[in-house]
C-alpha cells in the first residue's frame, strides 16, 4: 500500500468507515507535467533514478509526476505528497553526526548542570533544592523562559540520540513530578506542555539531551492546544461521536496504526512534516513505551537525527479522568543537509511531504518483530 493508492483504498472501504473517513478528509490527485531536455537526463537519472529502472521509464515518471493532496476538513491541516521531493538535490554540510555530538561535550553547560543551570523556585518540598531528579534525568530551570514556570528535564548522559526505554519512562514520570511540584504552591498553573527538540535542526539550543516542560497561568491553554480542543468539541457536537476514536478508527482501517502497551498511535494522513506520528494515552507514562519504539525505529532504522516531540496535556486539576494525552512526533530533516525543512509552503500554504505514511507504518511495525 502506498499514499499513491489512497483514493482506490477509500473506494474499497466498508461503508461505515468510508462515512467517517469522509467526515475528516478530502483526497485529490493531480499530475505535474513537464518536459525534460536530453541535456538534463543525466542529472535527472542521478537524482531520481531507481535501481533497474530504464531511462525511458524514469523520464516518463518525472515528466508525469503524481501529487496526492489530503485535506482535513476538521482542522484544516493539509499535506501535499510527492516522493520525488525527498530526492531533490540539496547542499550537504558533511557533518559526521556521532563526532559532532561528542565534540559538543567540550564546554557543555548541561554536562555540568549543577553549576551551569538555575533552579526552580516554588517547589513545595524545600529539600529538593529546586530540582526533580531520578536515575537518568534531573531538572534545571530554563534560563530564557517561554512561561513563568518553564524548565528543562536534562539527561545525565550527553548523547541526544542514544537512550533506553527505561530512560523515556523515567523522563515522563519526572515531568509529571515537576508539574505536580510547581502546582503545590501555585494553584493557578493548570495548563502544561512538554516539548523535546533533538539537535539544532529541530530547534534545540543545546546538543545535550534535554526536554522542556512548562506551565501557564493564562486563562486558556496554549494556542495550538486550544485549537485542538475546539476541533474536538465541534466534531463531537456535530456528529455525536468521539473525535479521537473516529480519527484513530479511519487510520487503523488503512493500516496506519501502531500499539504498544497502553499507547495507541497513528501515522498521520495530514502530517505537519515528515513521518509524523500521533500517540494517545491516558497518561504521559502510558505513552512512554510507544514513544520509545517509534523514536528508536526512526533513529536506528531510518537514519533520522533531528526530531520534535510535543505533548498536548489535559488541564490539570479540573479535567475529567477520561481525557487523553496526545503526543506528536515529527522528523525535522537531516543535519547533513543545509536547507531547513519548513519554508514558505509550510508556513503559509500546506505541508509538503516526501515520506509515505504507509511506508513509515510498515517499517515501524517491522521493528516490533
Amino acid at each position: 500500500m502506498s499514499i499513491l493508492e489512497l483514493k482506490e483504498r477509500i473506494e474499497n472501504m466498508p461503508s461505515d468507515y468510508k462515512e467517517i473517513f469522509n467526515r475528516f478528509f478530502v483526497v485529490s490527485e493531480s499530475t505535474g507535467p513537464l518536459k525534460i531536455p536530453e541535456s538534463f537526463y543525466e542529472k535527472v537519472q542521478k537524482w531520481f533514478g531507481k535501481q533497474g529502472e530504464s531511462l525511458e521509464s524514469l523520464i516518463d515518471r518525472v515528466e508525469h509526476q503524481k501529487i496526492v493532496r489530503v485535506f482535513n476538513k476538521i482542522n484544516y491541516e493539509e499535506a501535499l505528497f510527492n516522493e520525488l521531493r525527498s530526492r531533490r538535490p540539496t547542499a550537504a554540510s558533511g557533518i559526521n553526526v556521532d563526532k559532532y555530538i561528542i565534540d559538543k561535550k567540550q564546554g557543555c553547560d548541561f554536562c555540568d548542570l549543577l553549576n551551569f543551570t538555575a533552579t526552580d523556585l516554588g517547589f513545595s518540598n524545600a529539600n529538593n533544592k529546586g530540582r526533580v531528579q531520578g536515575k537518568y534525568w534531573i531538572s534545571g530551570s530554563n534560563i530564557a523562559k517561554c512561561e513563568s514556570a518553564h524548565s528543562n528535564i536534562i539527561a545525565l548522559e550527553h548523547d541526544p540520540l542514544h537512550f533506553s526505554k527505561e530512560e523515556i519512562i523515567e523522563l515522563f514520570s519526572l515531568a509529571n513530578k515537576w508539574f505536580e511540584g510547581m502546582q503545590e504552591n501555585r494553584n493557578e498553573l493548570v495548563y502544561g506542555f512538554l516539548g523535546w527538540n533533538i539537535l539544532e535542526k529541530a530547534g534545540a539550543s543545546q546538543v545535550h539531551r534535554h526536554v522542556q516542560v512548562g506551565l501557564s497561568d493564562a486563562p486558556h491553554h496554549f494556542g495550538k492546544v486550544e485549537k485542538f480542543l475546539a476541533e474536538e468539541m465541534q466534531y463531537e457536537y456535530r456528529y455525536h461521536s468521539n473525535y479521537l476514536d473516529d480519527l484513530w478508527k479511519v487510520h487503523e482501517n488503512l493500516g496506519l496504526e501502531i500499539t504498544e502497551e497502553e499507547g495507541r498511535g497513528i501515522f498521520s494522513l495530514t502530517p505537519l512534516k515528515e513521518k509524523e506520528a500521533l500517540i494517545k494515552s491516558a497518561t504521559l507514562e502510558d505513552a512512554a513505551p510507544l514513544v520509545y519504539r517509534i523514536l528508536r525505529c526512526y533513529i536506528d532504522k531510518m537514519g533520522v537525527n533531528s526530531l520534535n516531540v510535543g505533548a498536548y496535556l489535559p488541564k490539570f486539576r479540573t479535567t475529567p479522568k477520561d481525557s487523553s494525552v496526545i503526543l506528536r512526533i515529527v522528523d525535522r530533516g537531516d543535519v547533513n543537509k543545509k536547507p531547513v525543512d519548513i519554508a514558505s509552503w509550510e508556513l503559509y500554504g500546506a505541508s509538503v511531504i516526501s515520506s509515505d505514511p504507509f511506508y513509515i507504518a510498515e517499517e515501524v511495525k517491522k521493528s516490533f518483530s
